[in-house]
């Protein structure tokens, strides 16, 4: 019997087939469920750049709204340099305001960020060292309006600004040498400018809570959707192994059903009917001529039978022969 047609190897090659499914479907399991999780730990980091662009874009709004009110506190011509130091702290701040906004439109990595205002927008970036895995994605197209909203609806506030850093340094000026009617007119000029630019700067504060939510919403969608497309991979996974599971057990069984208990039940079979005087039965010649151990069996009950029929022939015959001789003898 060679080696290659034992019953025993081939058992050893289905199991090791079904092995080797189970461990191709765990290791494209693992490689799917890998590239999801890099795929949502990117989104995760895309998101995570965008809520910290806008929330640095909102302290730098902050920072530019303090330098104003600081401007607005000063009430002698001693503070004249004082209210130029605001401004330029003010202008610092609005520059780094823009600089956020622009890489939420158009994408820190893009180059329609790096050739804003002509660099000026990009050199501040790098100033500003920020890290080189910090990337900010470009707006989709739910957050893109309302993102370029937040880059136009700065300009009437820079605008009401600067008008008022002028006019203070000029009501400090008149202080000292006009008379107190034109001081008053300044003055309500002033308070009109102060209002034109809360109303700008409560806009710009709506756009950023409306962005903020528009940012939620979709970070929501997007988890829910990754749930479920997890779920949904998951119960494909344990599918394809349950139903390989499924397809060795049927495979086995009847393969196990062909090679051996089918041939035992024929030889089985066989043995009874000789056993029962029917001398005629035979073995199936496919039995005989099959390799393996089944054959070998068969081949060795093939030998048992002949040696059984000629047993029983010849004892047969003896019992012939003996009443033969005994009718003979009376």
């Amino acid at each position: 019997m060679k080696i290659l047609d034992s019953i025993q190897l081939k058992l050893l090659t289905i199991i090791a087939i079904a092995s080797l499914g189970v461990i191709f479907v765990g290791l494209l399991s693992v490689f799917s469920l890998r590239r999801i999780t890099d795929n949502f730990s990117n989104y995760i980091d895309a998101s995570t750049s965008k809520v910290q662009s806008i929330q640095k874009a909102l302290i730098s709004l902050e920072n530019a709204n303090s330098s104003l009110a600081f401007a607005l506190s000063y009430e002698n011509l001693e503070n004249l340099d004082d209210i130029n130091r605001n401004e330029s702290d003010f202008n610092h701040a609005i520059l780094q305001y823009s600089v956020f906004v622009n890489a939420l439109i158009w994408g820190s990595a893009s180059e329609e960020f790096q050739n804003q205002d002509g660099g000026i927008i990009y050199s501040e970036w790098k100033r500003m060292e920020i890290p080189k895995d910090f990337l900010v994605p470009p707006a989709d197209e739910k957050e893109k309006k309302t993102v370029e909203e937040l880059g136009t609806s700065i300009t009437p506030f820079v605008t009401d600004a600067q008008k008022i850093f002028s006019l203070k340094r000029k009501i400090l000026r008149q202080s000292s040498t006009v008379q107190q009617g034109d001081i008053d007119k300044s003055k309500t000029e002033l308070a009109s400018l102060v209002l034109s630019l809360k109303t700008s700067r409560e806009n710009i504060s709506k756009l950023i809570e409306t962005y903020i939510s528009q940012t939620d919403v979709v970070m929501k969608t997007e988890i829910e959707q990754q749930n479920k497309f997890t779920k949904s991979l998951y119960q494909l996974i344990f599918t394809f192994i349950g139903l390989n599971l499924l397809a060795v057990v049927i495979i086995s069984t009847y393969i196990t059903r062909f090679l051996i208990l089918i041939p035992i039940q024929q030889l089985t079979k066989v043995v009874n009917d000789i056993s029962t005087g029917k001398l005629d039965s035979k073995i199936d010649p496919r039995l005989l001529e099959s390799k393996g151990e089944i054959g070998d069996l068969a081949r060795a009950f093939d030998r048992t039978v002949v040696s059984l029929k000629l047993a029983m022939r010849e004892k047969g015959q003896t019992g012939q022969s003996d009443t033969s001789t005994t009718k003979e003898a009376t």
